[in-house]
């Protein structure tokens, strides 16, 4: 099978989370991995982005998969439900857009 560009999205997940922790500007790259998401499912009404380009899905299944450092439990059926996944989006967005920009102003 042939492998497309959006494969190894895993290796700019990795990447971005890495170099977060030298300097917080990096992770302005991880605000816009999660609000390209939400965007697309709120406009779309698809989860295109996360079945395709989703870099932390793919490192998770790397991880999981090739490596065997996943429990293979399913999740809990509540964490399933589009409203739960809306809801847990929106909060993971609404506490970065917080830190950085708290951040933000202590860099001026």
């Amino acid at each position: 099978m042939k492998k497309h560009w959006y494969d190894y999205l895993w290796i700019v997940e990795l990447t971005y989370m890495a170099l977060g922790f030298f300097n917080i500007l990096f992770a302005w790259l991880g605000m816009l991995f999660f609000c390209i998401p939400l965007i697309i499912s709120v406009v779309w009404g698809t989860k295109g982005y996360c079945n395709r380009y989703c870099g932390r899905g793919q490192l998770f299944s790397l991880l999981g998969g090739r490596f065997g450092l996943s429990r293979k439990k399913d999740i809990p059926k509540w964490m399933k439900s589009k409203k739960e996944r809306n809801q847990l989006h929106s909060l993971v967005t609404a506490q970065r857009g917080y830190i950085f920009f708290v951040n933000a102003r202590q860099l001026r």
